[in-house]
């Protein structure tokens, strides 16, 4: 519905009585739009469109529309001006708005354009923006990208009504909600790298148990520590990466200010290197389990809980998104750490025998 102010007869036929455009007819409002109020006029003389600019169109804005509109008309385009009265006033007011008498101008609304017709309309929109090149006005956009936040505020959860989780979805698009991410920023980090560690541990458990690798790692004579070290390094390499690539993105994207490098270093370095063993560890335990890549994860992951705490803990302090001590933090991990290598180095000769 695009008829919001109502306009009497008398209003309208006094209205008229200021152009040189006969004596009025008859007026309908115009159902489409969803701006302005609308009516097709016809008087003696001709068709024209009477248009009312709503609360939403400051008033202040329609001399530079009037003159864009005649800017294009006069280049030729199928732009209908607005209708001067008999003293060359375009703009008046109208049941207390601001209102225009525009020029009618032949054609239908199209719900469904064929290929033709939206090849002409794109050369209509070219043709337009070439004229504009002298044209000597120019305002603010009113609904460019800088009112988008302030208009996402005031719709609120509003939103979701249209449609559930719309919200969100526009909040995140236009990063109105920043300061969130940025808080959640370090769990975020290390819940991905508590995942990451679980492929990687599965897939170095996986290439162990194929093609009799196990049994021929026995047959070598290298000492079961040394193995477990070695595995426990390729496993904590992959995650130093998958960090690394992680922490550009959180700078890149999140923009976020990270005020202690040293603690975000020791704190990737210390907790990688618990992830790496406990995962090495766990993973020999269920290599000969059928269901490993199941079975895996739910040991795996309530065993790194510490190091999610931590680690999060001290990236936050890093971070500066929380107030807390973040070195007294990387304590815990170290000894996460300590615990993991010394069981996986006197425990894994044993489970690669038994399993």
């Amino acid at each position: 519905m695009a008829v919001y102010t109502q306009v009497s007869a008398e209003a309208l036929g006094a209205f008229l009585d200021k152009f040189d455009v006969g004596e009025l007819v008859s007026a309908k409002g115009i159902a489409e739009g969803v701006e302005n109020s609308n009516y097709l006029v016809d008087t003696t003389k001709s068709r024209f469109i009477l248009t009312l600019y709503e609360k939403r169109v400051a008033a202040g804005d329609l001399p530079y529309f009037m003159a864009l509109l005649e800017h294009l008309a006069d280049r030729g385009l199928p732009v209908p001006p607005a209708v001067p009265d008999r003293s060359g006033t375009l703009i008046h007011e109208l049941e207390g708005r601001p209102a225009c008498l525009i020029q009618f101008l032949s054609g239908v609304s199209v719900s469904h354009p064929m290929p033709a017709q939206a090849h002409a309309a794109g050369d209509a929109m070219g043709r337009m923006h070439a004229a504009v090149r002298d044209f000597p006005l120019d305002r603010p956009n009113s609904m460019g990208a800088g009112t988008w936040a302030p208009l996402f505020a005031r719709c609120g959860k509003g939103l979701d009504e249209i449609t559930p989780g719309l919200y969100d979805d526009i909040g995140f698009a236009l990063d109105a909600n920043r300061p969130v991410l940025l808080q959640a920023t370090s769990g975020l980090f290390w819940v991905t790298i508590m995942f990451v560690s679980t492929l990687a541990v599965q897939r170095s458990t996986s290439i162990e148990t194929t093609d009799g690798a196990r049994r021929a790692l026995l047959l070598a004579g290298i000492e079961p520590p040394a193995v477990f070290v070695g595995k426990s390094i390729a496993v904590a390499v992959q995650l130093l990466v998958v960090e690394i690539v992680l922490l550009i993105g959180v700078v890149v994207l999140y923009s976020a200010d990270i005020e202690a490098w040293g603690l975000v270093f020791a704190t990737c370095l210390i907790a990688t290197v618990g992830i790496a063993a406990a995962g090495t560890l766990l993973g020999a335990l269920v290599a000969g389990v059928r269901a490993r890549e199941t079975v895996l994860p739910i040991l795996l992951l309530p065993v790194l809980a510490p190091v999610l705490v931590g680690a999060t803990r001290a990236f936050d302090d890093a971070l500066g998104s929380v107030a807390v001590d973040g070195w007294s933090w990387l304590g815990l991990l170290a000894g996460f750490g300590v615990i993991n290598v010394v069981l996986g180095a006197l425990a894994y000769g044993v489970l690669l025998e038994e399993t």
